[in-house]
C-alpha cells in the first residue's frame, strides 16, 4: 500500500489529479449508496402510512379547519355578548347614570 502511494507521488500531476478525483468519487459513491439504503426503506414506510391513513390532511386543509373552528367560536362569543348587552336595563341601572350633584371647577 505504501509503495503504491509512493508510486502515485512520483507520477505526473495529471495522473495524481486523476487518482485523487477517482478516490473522491469512490468515497462519494459509497456515502450515496449508504444514504439510499437508509432513506428508501424509511420513505416507503412513510408512503405506506400515508396511503393507509385516509384522513391525512394537507396543511391548507388543516388551516381551513382550524379557521372554521375559530370563526365558529368567535361567532358564538359575539352572539353571547350581544344578547348580554341587549338584556341590560339601561334606564334603571344606577352605575350608568351621571351623578346628581353639580360639580364646579375653581376657575369659574
Amino acid at each position: 500500500m505504501f509503495d503504491w502511494i509512493e508510486k502515485i507521488r512520483s507520477a505526473p500531476p495529471s495522473k495524481r489529479r486523476f487518482v485523487a478525483f477517482a478516490a473522491a468519487l469512490l468515497v462519494t459513491g459509497c456515502v450515496f449508496v449508504l444514504w439510499l439504503a437508509v432513506w428508501l426503506p424509511a420513505d416507503k414506510e412513510k408512503q405506506n402510512e400515508v396511503q393507509k391513513n385516509s384522513a391525512y390532511e394537507t396543511p391548507a386543509q388543516n388551516f381551513w379547519g382550524n379557521f372554521q373552528t375559530a370563526w365558529s367560536g368567535l361567532s358564538t362569543q359575539f352572539g353571547e355578548l350581544k344578547s348580554s348587552v341587549q338584556n341590560i336595563d339601561w334606564s334603571s341601572a344606577e352605575q350608568y347614570k351621571a351623578t346628581s350633584t353639580a360639580t364646579t371647577t375653581g376657575n369659574q
